[in-house]
């Protein structure tokens, strides 16, 4: 079985390349490469430089960090919370399902890519509602005010379509609030039948007639 013995120090080293890299800084090689863990004058060189040892040094007073976080003690307005609370609602790319970049949006999950394909197919005009102008907002059983996109928009039937593969946390009692505090906003959620109904369809026409059925 080879061994790997240091030259110098005659130390054993588990293989070739731990050998070359303890030749290369060992103390009895008299050209061995220096790091700042065994050069003092380096060392010596990097102390002071922070501003509290070097204060200790020279027998100066340590210098107070009395600085406040600048938000401490403050509040969000209510108008601002709004305007956070849209933000991460159009903004939101979730984390549950793999995004697809698709006709220069992002469609969350399969099922979303599908139903963009199938709208196509069908030359049914569709939009990704990342814009504030589609924004929902509803109040919960809290009083507390939060924003909401659906999945897509039927322009030419101003038909919103929420895909629901799954429903997560508290998803089924959010889209209450939203239906119901929304009555003149008309939202399809497609949930799995419902998918499997709508990917079958050949026409338009069968498609709509379905989404004005729900």
């Amino acid at each position: 079985m080879e061994q790997f013995i240091c030259k110098y120090c005659k130390k054993e080293c588990k293989s070739v390349n731990s050998l070359k890299n303890h030749e290369r800084l060992c103390k009895l090689n008299p050209n061995h490469q220096l790091t700042w863990f065994t050069n003092k004058e380096w060392q010596q060189k990097r102390k002071g430089t922070n501003q509290y040892i070097k204060a200790k040094q020279e027998g100066k007073p340590t210098p107070k960090y009395d600085r406040k976080p600048a938000f401490l003690g403050k509040h969000h307005t209510e108008e601002t919370k709004r305007k956070i609370s849209e933000s991460i609602s159009i903004n939101n790319h979730g984390g549950r399902c793999k995004w697809y970049k698709y006709k220069d949006v992002y469609l969350q999950g399969t099922w979303e890519l599908s139903i963009a394909k199938k709208l196509d197919k069908l030359k049914i005009n569709w939009i990704k509602t990342k814009e504030k102008k589609y924004t929902l907002k509803y109040i919960d059983d809290k009083e507390k005010e939060h924003t909401y996109n659906p999945d897509f928009y039927l322009k030419d039937y101003d038909y919103f379509l929420e895909i629901k593969g799954y429903w997560w946390g508290k998803d089924k009692r959010k889209m209450e609030f939203v239906k119901n505090q929304n009555p003149t906003i008309k939202i399809v959620i497609i949930e799995k039948e419902l998918f499997s109904s709508l990917l079958m369809c050949e026409t338009k026409d069968e498609f709509i007639k379905i989404l004005l059925d729900q």
